[in-house]
């Protein structure tokens, strides 16, 4: 099926792939390589990069394929206040195309990625976001330790080649999303409290807006023909990066869980967050055997982030 049956006499862009990037200029070169790529005729797309605080040579490397006469629209625009959320918020405000693709800036994407998620969109207008695989470009040893129900922790999606309609509590992952620009009027943009600020390996954002759809009766899609290679870098391989993956991704359900409550909910809350991390703590202290004991101090860093997040004085 080709896309461009679906557009007015005059082409016009209808999709922009939008890729947040924070000082990561050498892995940015290969997610701009593979959005320069796609099957998708250029006038139907834009890539637009959005700088999120970098202090390296990020520009230059967006102005290098911009002058590489692709007739791809490559645009690049700055948000300097640190936080995924507020790159991707930035991404669909300046985004030219009224369906809005997310790819990370250490992933890579297969060549008909775009193609993919234009046909099925344009096709049913009641899918509202579409998504497809995250497959592994593994830039180290996978560990014997980091079994497949464990991928996810590293944004990595396989459900097979079944496609259709994913219902809640499953979900897309944030490095291979697209969202029609009516989901953000209809439910908001992403929460800047959620997702990764420099260092800290916050999560959930892409997980809420998903969550906020599914309420207001939104179709969220899987399709597996749109493929999205993600790098695991060799720092990502250790179970230091699981246990900080795990605090972050504790913090940002605090902030999930905390929305709504006040009072003697939110000190309900505390309580009951107190206590699992206790009787994980209990259990990670008696685990027997390596990987149980791994498991439940995973458990329990993720517990400790929740916990931190619920004392701090405003969520």
């Amino acid at each position: 099926m080709n896309p461009a049956c679906y557009t007015l006499p005059v082409m016009a862009i209808i999709i922009t792939a939008v890729v947040c990037t924070h000082n990561r200029a050498r892995a940015l070169t290969g997610t701009l390589h593979s959005l320069c790529c796609q099957t998708l005729e250029p006038e139907l797309f834009e890539i637009l990069v959005v700088d999120n605080a970098s202090t390296d040579h990020t520009p230059e490397v967006v102005e290098k394929f911009r002058n590489q006469g692709t007739g791809i629209s490559i645009q690049w625009i700055e948000e300097p206040r640190l936080g995924l959320g507020y790159a991707r918020n930035a991404g669909w405000h300046n985004a030219a195309g009224n369906i809005v693709a997310y790819i990370d800036d250490d992933a890579e994407a297969d060549a008909g990625w775009l193609e993919a998620l234009l046909t099925i969109m344009l096709s049913n207008h009641d899918i509202w976001v579409a998504g497809g695989k995250v497959l592994p470009i593994w830039d180290g040893e996978r560990p014997s330790w980091l079994k497949d129900d464990l991928l996810n922790a590293i944004s990595l999606l396989d459900r097979s080649e079944q496609m259709g309609i994913i219902e809640w509590p499953e979900r897309l992952i944030g490095t291979n999303i697209a969202f029609r620009r009516k989901v953000f009027e209809e439910v908001g943009g992403f929460d800047p409290r959620l997702g990764r600020q420099g260092n800290r390996l916050a999560s959930e954002e892409e997980t809420d807006m998903q969550q906020r759809v599914h309420r207001v009766g939104g179709k969220v899609f899987y399709i597996p023909s749109a493929v999205v290679y993600h790098h695991v870098f060799p720092e990502r391989l250790t179970k230091r990066y699981f246990y900080s993956r795990s605090f972050g991704t504790g913090q940002s359900r605090a902030v999930l869980a905390c929305r709504q409550l006040k009072g003697l909910g939110r000190a309900g809350l505390l309580l009951r967050t107190a206590a699992g991390l206790v009787f994980y703590l209990f259990r990670a202290m008696i685990s027997v055997g390596v990987e149980s004991r791994f498991r439940n101090v995973r458990v329990v860093y993720g517990k400790w982030g929740y916990f931190c997040q619920i004392v701090k004085p405003a969520v």
